[in-house]
């Protein structure tokens, strides 16, 4: 490929359609819309001719000023639009280094162009009153990050799947997922709803199949196997910890049920204070990870990320 001897930023408003469907979309969620929406573009100059690019294959950072109606407004943050004939209109949030808590302005990193919007949401699930988790999975789902499995209940004591965290963690890093990407593991069905969630992490190096290449979606997630998906994502975005020792691991009751191929991750995973253990002193790392467990150690991921 021939080198880019320019790149060119645009910002341009909504047309009126998109715009029009922008707002049904805010208002089907029962989010709030800030400022206007903003189309976003990046062409690089090649031999004199600009051409459009679709998927810039690296971080672009942008810091634009936050909207005016969220000065005294807490926990906004900026999705995507994407709306088709074909699929469902949708928010993909983007990953935010500095926020309404330090200046008037974001700092944000996209991988894409498209149509961004400032939003608000306040989510919010019956089963979570009173759980030690309220406040995590609250931060969460406001962002789009989590979802509940209905519109009232969030299951805080169900296992999470391996699609599942997997979808949880590119939305937290802000990746973009594109509905014609390649398979990446054989015994993920084109059709599910994380097809194209699941080949975007395995591109971006995010998770790995087992022994015969599979990736087993629907199967729940151990303790392990999360510390792991999440020390990838530190690495993804530049953060990885210091390794850690097995030291780390001594406090721990049952550090001698950790799998030998896991054991490194969860030294790192405790020493960056990404994995902690129970009451009893126990890392359960054969366990199947909670709902609750993986909101809790999503909010960790994004704390030691700088994320807002």
């Amino acid at each position: 490929a021939q080198p880019y001897s320019e790149l060119r930023v645009t910002l341009a408003p909504a047309t009126e359609a998109e715009q029009g469907a922008l707002l049904e979309a805010v208002a089907q969620l029962g989010a709030q819309l800030h400022g206007q929406p903003l189309k976003l573009s990046i062409g690089a100059v090649v031999a004199g001719f600009e051409r459009t690019l679709t998927d810039f294959g690296h971080d672009v950072t942008l810091t634009t000023p936050q909207p005016q109606d969220m000065a005294t407004t807490q926990g906004g943050f900026i999705a995507r639009f994407t709306a088709s004939a074909s699929a469902q209109a949708s928010f993909s949030p983007v990953r935010l280094t500095a926020g309404p808590a330090d200046a008037d302005s974001w700092t944000w990193q996209i991988r894409t162009g498209g149509l961004y919007a400032a939003l608000t949401y306040d989510a919010s699930f019956a089963d979570m009153d009173g759980s030690w988790a309220a406040d995590a999975v609250h931060r969460l789902a406001s962002r789009l990050i989590v979802n509940g499995v209905d519109g009232d209940t969030f299951a805080p004591q169900a296992a999470v799947t391996r699609a599942e965290l997997t979808a949880m963690v590119v939305r937290a890093l802000g990746l973009p997922t594109e509905t014609d990407a390649a398979a990446a593991f054989g015994d993920v069905d084109p059709e599910r709803w994380y097809a194209s969630i699941v080949a975007t992490a395995a591109r971006e190096g995010l998770v790995q199949g087992d022994a015969d290449g599979r990736f087993r979606p629907d199967a729940p997630i151990s303790r392990q196997e999360t510390a792991a998906l999440l020390l990838r994502a530190l690495q993804w975005v530049g953060a990885a910890p210091a390794a850690g020792t097995d030291d780390a691991l001594r406090g721990f009751a049952d550090a001698h049920r950790i799998a030998p191929w896991a054991r490194t991750a969860i030294a790192d995973a405790v020493s960056a204070g990404l994995l902690q253990g129970d009451p009893a002193g126990r890392l359960q790392p054969q366990a199947d990870i909670t709902r609750a467990e993986a909101a809790a150690m999503l909010v960790r991921l994004l704390e030691r990320m700088g994320a807002n």
